[in-house]
């Protein structure tokens, strides 16, 4: 846990020192993913928990890094790590993965989704086709079919996300003014909370000071929270009501755009 120093004028993540928590994550990082199932149960217990995306390996090759021996072995340690965080009863679905994507474009569609009233679905959307479906989220023909029905389900006044569902233009940004701006807030205030650590968390804030979880203990603080129903928290209930509810995901099957 860490104290920042926030800069003035940015009254965007609460002025206060109770707060919404605000999660910071990238879709392409297994813990990242972990915190966005354990976001999931929050959520559906009803605590009001804010989840923005960030990339946080923008020097990763726009077509994705294929994963060589070396590359493999140290993913598959972080995935070990990971599963050993779970608590009785919690899914982590993952299926082997070929590639590191650059996660650009799937920001930007999470991006749009936000401003659409449908993030919590295209998150979830996200996660699964890279983590369980073995989809290349950084590419923008795959993402366009993925996100379309989930994006046109939503309430944006855009013509293109509405009617068409294209929350990714071709060239991997967003679509809107309003995503672009909240892209660049996000990654703004990702950087004034003095860690590069995802996931990461920002709890509370007093003045101008953040405190700031990130990492493994972030998704300890996760698992902690207490439930408002019974003040005990998620990781506490039995086990077969720990799992959070999923969007309904694809068996994985060989696909044109797997990585192609």
């Amino acid at each position: 846990m860490a104290g920042a120093d926030w800069p003035p004028g940015h009254q965007r993540i609460g002025s206060g020192g109770v707060m919404t928590p605000v999660v910071y994550g990238d879709f392409n990082c297994p813990y990242s993913y972990l915190a966005s199932l354990r976001v999931d149960v929050l959520r559906n217990a009803g605590v009001d928990v804010e989840w923005r995306a960030v990339e946080h390996a923008p020097k990763t090759p726009v077509t994705g890094r294929r994963l060589d021996d070396a590359g493999r072995a140290g993913l598959d340690a972080e995935l070990s790590e990971v599963r050993g965080l779970l608590t009785p009863g919690e899914r982590f679905p993952v299926n082997a993965v070929a590639m590191i994507p650059r996660t650009e474009a799937a920001i930007s569609g999470y991006a749009e989704a936000v401003g659409a009233g449908v993030a919590d679905r295209v998150r979830r959307l996200l996660f699964d086709a890279y983590w369980v479906r073995g989809l290349d989220i950084g590419s923008p023909d795959v993402l366009r079919p993925l996100l379309a029905r989930a994006i046109a389900a939503g309430n944006s006044t855009s013509f293109t996300l509405h009617e068409a569902g294209f929350a990714v233009a071709m060239s991997r940004g967003p679509i809107t003014a309003g995503a672009h701006r909240r892209i660049h807030d996000w990654r703004e205030d990702w950087y004034c909370t003095g860690t590069r650590t995802i996931p990461s968390i920002v709890t509370a804030r007093a003045r101008d000071k953040l405190t700031v979880i990130d990492g493994v203990a972030a998704l300890t603080w996760l698992a902690a929270y207490p439930l408002p129903a019974t003040g005990l928290s998620w990781a506490a209930r039995p086990a077969e009501s720990a799992s959070p509810s999923a969007e309904p995901s694809v068996a994985p099957a060989q696909t044109a755009h797997a990585f192609a």
